[in-house]
């Protein structure tokens, strides 16, 4: 009897840990979606002219249409659209327009991407229609 008592004991107790442990691991994926959208509402951005850029304290700035400066941080894993030399070969660039996408973290906003805004390239040119050639007479 004690040895059947002991063989269903271990018995529950196996199920129990071998039951628990996908629960989790979907605890854990449940967490990790939850992170992932909230980083995607939390993820904004902002236009306007590029102000300065200091590459050693990882920081810049931009000037809206409306006149605020705003700052930004990055890092290595920023990206860069449109730019030549990353981040870095923005500091030449002062005065172009840019779009930044940002995620505010610790109290900063964190760049993610820096589009530099191409001169005319905004708003596409629409075709000028061709005049229809004219019989000849």
């Amino acid at each position: 009897m004690r040895n059947a008592n002991r063989c269903m004991l271990g018995a529950l107790a196996l199920g129990l840990v071998l039951g628990g442990a996908p629960l989790a691991a979907q605890d854990d994926q449940q967490e990790q979606r939850g992170e992932a959208v909230q980083a995607q509402q939390e993820a904004r951005s902002e236009s306007g002219s590029l102000t300065w850029v200091d590459v050693d304290k990882q920081t810049f700035a931009i000037t809206t249409a409306e006149g605020r400066e705003l700052q930004f941080h990055f890092t290595e894993q920023t990206k860069v659209s449109g730019g030549q030399e990353g981040v870095a070969g923005l500091a030449a660039q002062k005065g172009t327009a840019v779009r930044v996408e940002y995620v505010p973290k610790d109290q900063m906003a964190m760049a993610t991407l820096i589009e530099v805004q191409q001169e005319g390239a905004s708003q596409p040119q629409p075709e000028q229609p061709q005049p229809e050639p004219q019989p000849e007479q």
